[in-house]
């Protein structure tokens, strides 16, 4: 089906482009990328050219809030435009509710061609991704590609976007427009000691992975080299990814799709790397170091430039929705920032949420819930500076504009009425629940990725 000719029209007038051909999109989402890693969010960071240059070409989202702190219900927010309590990926044994529409749905109804390169894990299509997607190709780190849609012929190399750079390498002209999801764990897994990382390294680490991921999830103290060594292996996980980003935007340029392209690049969550306060890792947290992640949005006739306005990931769908003119469904959670990036006024003042389902923190580290959750175990209530974030272990409330790294907890000297009863009534909803068959492969993978004891 293609797209009709008032979508196009409509669809040209709201980007500014000068061609009546609808654009493509490819969302780039680098798994566990802290925003304070790039310079455009924190200006101290390591020069890293790929990401910089985008940066500048983008849309930068300085407070830009994912819903959860892990990869299935973030990815999931993401989406569908809907809350974990929403949209019912909230635990390892839960997949996307049956009815809740995605954004390969929507696009793929409004005539794009959709194509998925994934990660596998959280990722797998038996938590509802592949719905909508013509193609969804996964592939565990190492081995060959995973379900019905893959290439039969592979390098096996899925950490650096090598497959969506492949595919649009060689892909021909279309006469319907592409929506391309790129997704890597390659950051997400820097503590897998990947030898091209650790070669880069002074020496090798005498820990293996499974005693560094021990650290992160609190289950064994750990000195303060081994948590540099962990800093350092991230910092090069995220070097090494600027050269895929690089390579992605020279590949839409020599390809001729650069001005044709809404590129979105964002992560899921962050990394913790805070083991004094206890922050460390991420699922379980819902803290600004988890929470607050990189957004960027370049589109044709957008303007780059910072926006400070607080947005969600659930934003992300209604707005690429409104963007290419495709008629949007009622009653998702997230708002369309197409006015503003357009550099029209910013979407009213409005509470947004992480809520957290399936992993809470004890003395003995990040545990999983025995039995899947009906109600979140961990809340968190943004409005403009102020967080409010309550779990099994207390509440907290910060001043983000005066305690950006959330070290003096106001929870006692200040009595936030209103940010409690919208947690309560977050509480109170239920997500859909949809069972997820998780089998020997599966957990395994999960458990490489550091989710399962």
């Amino acid at each position: 089906m293609r797209l009709s000719r008032f979508v196009t029209l409509a669809l040209v007038a709201s980007l500014g482009c000068t061609r009546a051909t609808p654009p493509n999109v490819v969302i780039v989402s680098v798994d566990t990328l802290n925003r304070d890693a790039l310079r455009a969010f924190a200006p101290a960071a390591p020069e890293l050219p790929g990401f910089d240059a985008l940066a500048r070409a983008s849309v930068r989202f300085s407070e830009a809030l994912a819903t959860a702190s892990w990869t299935l219900p973030s990815h999931a927010s993401l989406m569908t435009g809907l809350y974990p309590d929403r949209h019912g990926a909230t635990d390892r044994r839960l997949r996307l509710g049956e009815g809740v529409p995605t954004l390969a749905k929507e696009l793929k109804r409004a005539g794009y061609e959709t194509v998925a390169f994934t990660g596998g894990g959280y990722l797998d299509r038996r938590y509802g991704f592949a719905k909508g997607f013509e193609r969804y190709e996964e592939r565990i780190a190492g081995t060959g590609p995973v379900g019905p849609e893959a290439a039969s012929d592979s390098t096996g190399a899925d950490d650096r976007l090598e497959r969506g750079l492949a595919f649009l390498a060689t892909r021909q002209p279309h006469a319907v427009p592409l929506f391309l999801f790129l997704h890597s764990y390659a950051v997400h897994d820097y503590f897998r000691l990947h030898p091209a990382t650790v070669e880069r390294l002074p020496q090798r680490p005498v820990e293996t992975p499974e005693e560094l991921t021990a650290c992160l999830k609190a289950e064994r103290r750990c000195p303060p080299e081994t948590w540099a060594e962990l800093r350092r292996l991230y910092e090069l996980e995220v070097a090494e990814f600027d050269t895929a980003v690089a390579r992605l935007v020279d590949t839409l340029r020599a390809r001729h799709l650069w001005d044709s392209t809404v590129l979105v690049l964002v992560s899921d969550h962050g990394e913790g790397f805070d083991p004094e306060l206890g922050r460390t890792h991420h699922g379980g947290r819902l803290h600004g170091d988890v929470i607050r992640v990189p957004l960027l949005v370049r589109a044709p006739g957008i303007r780059p430039r910072t926006v400070d306005t607080p947005v969600s990931l659930v934003d992300v769908m209604p707005t690429l929705i409104d963007l290419l003119g495709v008629k949007r469904r009622p009653g998702l959670d997230g708002v369309s920032l197409a006015p503003l990036l357009r550099g029209g006024a910013p979407p009213p003042e409005r509470p947004l949420f992480a809520l957290e389902h399936a992993f809470l923190w004890t003395a003995g580290g990040r545990i999983e819930a025995p039995e899947v959750q009906a109600h979140p175990l961990a809340v968190t209530v943004i409005r403009g500076p102020d967080w409010y974030i309550r779990s099994a272990t207390g509440e907290g409330l910060y001043d983000m504009a005066r305690d950006p790294r959330q070290r003096d907890n106001l929870i006692t000297r200040a009595s936030p009425t209103e940010l409690r009863a919208r947690a309560d009534a977050r509480s109170g909803l239920t997500a859909p629940a949809a069972p997820v068959s998780v089998d020997a492969r599966l957990d395994d993978r999960l458990r490489a990725l550091g989710y399962v004891r």
